[in-house]
């Protein structure tokens, strides 16, 4: 169970970086923002568990990013 949590961290971060070289996802959207949030949350969670401190830590650091984004994109969008 904790190595396909790992998977699908995995997975969600490869998707938000492939459509970001593909060209399919912009960089502030929240598709992008999302996948990287939920992806980067699962992965620290997975390496918590695993003892991997350090990817733990840029793990924490670049959810918190996505989501201090995505909460930012939500708040403009709101006031328009």
């Amino acid at each position: 169970m904790i190595d396909l949590i790992g998977v699908v961290a995995l997975l969600l971060l490869l998707a938000a970086f492939a459509g970001i070289i593909t060209e399919r996802l912009k960089p502030m959207s929240v598709a992008y923002l999302t996948l990287n949030l939920f992806g980067s949350l699962a992965m620290v969670w997975y390496t918590w568990v695993t003892g991997a401190w350090a990817s733990t830590a840029m793990n924490a650091v670049w959810g918190g990013m996505a989501g201090i984004s995505l909460a930012s994109l939500c708040l403009t969008r709101a006031h328009r």
